[in-house]
């Protein structure tokens, strides 16, 4: 019983090794594991939420097709409104650094459209009539409920028809 007492080198050495492989494991674990994807914006969850369950794969397919670019444009989108709040703090007011970060900003918002778009030319071609026309007449509710002037022009359109 005295060598249970005293740890043997080599019992020390596979323990060690062991602990070392198994560190091993979970450090490339986490340092391989992919980022988890950016979750849509809420229009872009509203839309495969109404668009109903069976259109929500070919959305998200559509958007992973085009994560690059879309990542792209919102970093461009988001580097033009740092530049847009720099232009309005600036004291004394820079007016053509506003102006060009206004033109970079609207420029970002229409490529980031422009992906949006590119999704829409994938998807709605492969909906069947109903799916279009519920597309069509969805809107994203107001926050406070009421309705507003295309919901009312809306709902009177469809009283005539």
């Amino acid at each position: 019983m005295r060598w249970f007492q005293q740890p043997r080198p080599v019992i020390l050495f596979a323990s060690l090794v062991a602990n070392l492989f198994f560190a091993g494991l979970i450090a490339t674990a986490v340092i391989q594991r992919p980022p988890p994807p950016e979750p849509p914006s809420p229009s872009v969850r509203y839309l495969m939420k109404a668009a109903g369950p069976e259109v929500k794969p070919l959305f998200e397919d559509a958007f992973a097709a085009r994560r690059e670019d879309m990542d792209a444009a919102r970093a461009a989108l988001r580097e033009a409104r740092v530049a847009f709040e720099a232009a309005l703090r600036s004291d004394p007011l820079d007016v053509e650094a506003l102006r060009a970060s206004l033109d970079a900003r609207r420029e970002a918002g229409r490529d980031l459209r422009r992906v949006f778009d590119e999704v829409y030319l994938d998807v709605v071609p492969t909906l069947t009539p109903d799916a279009r026309r519920e597309m069509a007449d969805m809107r994203r509710p107001r926050r406070d409920g009421k309705k507003d002037r295309w919901d009312r022009d809306r709902s009177e359109q469809k009283a005539k028809d």
